[in-house]
C-alpha cells in the first residue's frame, strides 16, 4: 500500500477503486449478448439466432439449436423442483455435494490466505523488508496466468488442470515450509527462491483450479436445476472463503510456520478428490454428464474422453440413463423404464423412486423428442436404402443390355 499510495493511511482510496470495476463492469456487460439458453426459454427466436451466432463465430449453428431444443424441451417440466426434491434424487444430490465440494475446496486450499495475509506467510519463508513489496509480481503473474488457462482449459481438459493444479499447490506449499524451517534456507539467494515459490503458487491456482472451479459444476447441472444447484455452491464458496481466513490466523497462533503444512495435506486431499470423483466435462453436454454419473460406478468418474464416453453412455447393462448410438453417428437418450413405475421422472431412475405430477409429463416429453429423432434418422436411412437399391437395379439392366447373346 505503501508502494502504491504513499502512506498506509490513505487506505479509503482502496475503496474508491472497486466503484471503478463496478463501472467497468456495467460498460462490459452492456455489449454481452444474452444467454441464448435464456432466449429460447423466452420464445424470443429471431435473438436466440443472433446471439448463438455471435457468440460462436459463425453462422452454422443450426446443429447446436436442435440440442439446445431437445436438451430444454426435456427438462421444461422440471423448473419447479425445490431443493427438498433436489436431495431427495441421489444423482442429484451427487451432482449438488459434488459441486460443493469443489468449491469448499477452492478456498481452503489457500489462495486467499496468501493474498490476504502475505506478508505473514513471506516471514514464515524469510521473505521480509523491501521484498516484501515484490508480492506484486504475485498479482501480476495472476493476470497472465489467467490467459493461459484459457488456453488449455478447452485443450487439455477441465480435470488433469484442477488435479495437476491442486498437486502442484500441494508441493509448493510443503517447499515453503521446509524453507520456514531450516535456517540454510534464511540466506539471501534462498529469499528470492521463495518468491519464485509463491508466484509459481498463484499461476498453479490461477491455471487450473481458479477457473475449472466453476466451470465444472455449470456443465454438470442439467439446466433445468441449474441455477439453484449453483446458487448452493456460491454460498459454500463464500463459507470456505471464511473458513480459510479465520482459520489461517488460528492455526498462526498455535502451530505458526506448520500452518503451511495444513494447507499443503488440504491441497492433496483435493488433486485426490478430483482425481477420483470428477469426470472430464469437457466437450460433453450436460444430460450426458448425468447419464455418466447416474451409473454410480467409480470407472464413470475417471478421466474419459470424447471415444471412451460415448461408448459408456451406449452400454445398456450398466448405465440406466444410456444414450444410444445410431448408425448416423448421433447419441439419443433412451432412458429405461423397464425396471421402474411407467410413472417415473428422467431423474428418478437411479433411485426407482415414483414422482409427482411433473414426472408424467417428463416422460412423455423426452419420449416425443427422442422418438422423433429416432423417427427422423431411420426415415433418412431408409430413403437412402431405397436410393441405393434403386441405383443398383438401375446399374444391373444397364450391364444386362450391353451382354453380348
Amino acid at each position: 500500500m505503501q508502494v502504491v499510495l504513499g502512506s498506509a493511511a490513505r487506505w479509503p482510496v482502496l475503496l474508491g477503486v472497486s466503484s471503478s470495476c463496478a463501472l467497468l463492469h456495467l460498460i462490459v456487460f452492456s455489449f454481452c449478448p444474452e444467454s441464448p439458453r435464456y432466449l429460447y426459454s423466452r420464445g424470443v427466436e429471431v435473438s436466440l439466432v443472433g446471439s448463438l451466432q455471435r457468440l460462436r463465430g459463425t453462422n452454422l449453428v443450426e446443429d447446436e439449436l436442435k440440442d439446445m431444443h431437445t436438451e430444454v424441451e426435456s427438462e421444461r417440466n422440471l423448473q419447479d423442483l425445490s431443493y427438498r426434491e433436489i436431495l431427495g434424487d441421489k444423482t442429484l444430490r451427487r451432482l449438488l455435494w459434488t459441486g460443493v465440494a469443489l468449491h469448499l475446496g477452492q478456498q481452503l486450499s489457500g489462495m486467499n490466505a496468501i493474498i490476504v495475509y502475505s506478508v505473514d506467510l513471506f516471514s514464515f519463508s524469510s521473505i521480509q523488508g523491501p521484498d516484501t513489496d515484490l508480492a506484486i509480481v504475485g498479482g501480476v503473474n495472476f493476470l497472465v496466468t489467467l490467459g493461459v488457462s484459457i488456453c488449455l482449459l478447452d485443450r487439455v481438459g477441465r480435470k488433469p488442470l484442477l488435479v495437476y493444479g491442486y498437486l502442484a499447490m500441494f508441493i509448493l506449499f510443503l517447499m515453503l515450509s521446509v524453507s520456514s524451517t531450516m535456517g540454510v534456507w534464511f540466506r539471501h539467494p534462498w529469499r528470492i527462491v521463495n518468491l519464485v515459490i509463491v508466484v509459481g503458487f498463484v499461476a498453479a491456482y490461477a491455471i487450473g483450479p481458479g477457473p475449472g472451479t466453476w466451470i465444472v459444476p455449470v456443465e454438470m447441472y442439467p439446466l433445468a436445476v441449474r441455477a439453484k444447484m449453483l446458487g448452493v455452491c456460491v454460498c459454500a464458496n463464500w463459507v470456505g472463503q471464511f473458513l480459510c481466513l479465520f482459520g489461517f490466523l488460528v492455526l498462526k497462533q498455535y502451530i505458526g510456520p506448520l500452518t503451511l503444512v495444513v494447507y499443503a495435506i488440504i491441497n492433496l486431499v483435493l488433486a485426490l478428490f478430483c482425481h477420483l470423483c470428477l469426470i472430464e466435462t469437457n466437450n460433453i453436454s450436460s444430460r450426458e454428464v448425468l447419464s455418466l454419473w447416474a451409473s454410480g460406478s467409480s470407472k464413470y468418474s475417471s478421466h474419459i474422453d470424447d471415444r471412451d464416453s460415448k461408448s459408456l453412455l451406449s452400454n445398456d447393462d450398466e448405465n440406466p440413463y444410456a444414450l444410444h448410438q445410431t448408425s448416423a453417428g448421433s447419441s439419443v437418450g433412451m432412458a429405461r423404464y423397464s425396471s421402474v413405475s411407467p410413472t417415473a421422472s428422467f431423474f428418478d431412475q437411479e433411485t426407482g423412486v415414483g414422482a409427482s405430477y411433473r414426472a408424467r409429463s417428463t416422460h412423455e416429453l423426452l419420449e416425443e423428442s427422442d422418438g422423433m429423432r429416432v423417427r427422423d434418422l431411420h426415415d433418412e436411412q431408409e430413403r437412402e436404402l431405397e436410393q441405393y437399391k434403386a441405383n443398383g437395379r438401375g446399374r444391373q439392366r444397364g450391364h444386362n443390355r450391353v451382354r453380348p447373346s
